[in-house]
């Protein structure tokens, strides 16, 4: 990944893809390395501030208006600030919590519901302290769906 400095501070130009559900998408974005491993979750407002006087010195700015427009425009000043994600499996997070958590059921099928099973989703319901996602889980899960 070729990167670029501007401003004090790391930018690489990357293709970000991602399925919504019914397709694959795909975007072309700036983002900011700095903020990766940052310990704030966006870049801190004094060096934000910085970044958008070196946007607005690089033409004379005449109003607000103006000024509001190329920082709308500007690539850097609006570069994505990106923060490192990580997964655990339910059984490598025990004894951990977290805020949120996504628990992903993928295919099961009605043999491979046991008592393992039930631990596993045991383990990993209750690692959310203050939300729970449950994704592709079968209606049946639910009582949906039963003849």
């Amino acid at each position: 990944m070729a990167w670029r400095s501007a401003s004090g501070l790391r930018f690489a130009d990357i293709t970000a893809r991602w399925w919504n559900g019914m397709e694959e998408r795909e975007l072309e974005v700036k983002v900011m390395l700095d903020v990766l491993a940052a310990p704030s979750p966006a870049l801190p407002a004094p060096q934000q501030r910085l970044l958008q006087r070196s946007v607005m010195a690089t033409f004379p700015v005449t109003s607000k208006g103006q000024m509001y427009r190329m920082l709308r425009e500007d690539p850097y000043a609006n570069a994505l600030q990106v923060k490192y994600g990580y997964a655990v499996t339910a059984h490598k997070a025990q004894g951990g919590q977290w805020s949120t958590v996504f628990v992903d059921q993928g295919y099961v099928t009605e043999e491979m519901i046991d008592t393992e099973y039930v631990r596993w989703l045991y383990t990993a319901v209750t690692r959310a302290t203050q939300r729970l996602y449950l994704l592709n889980f079968h209606p049946r899960f639910w009582g949906e769906g039963e003849e």
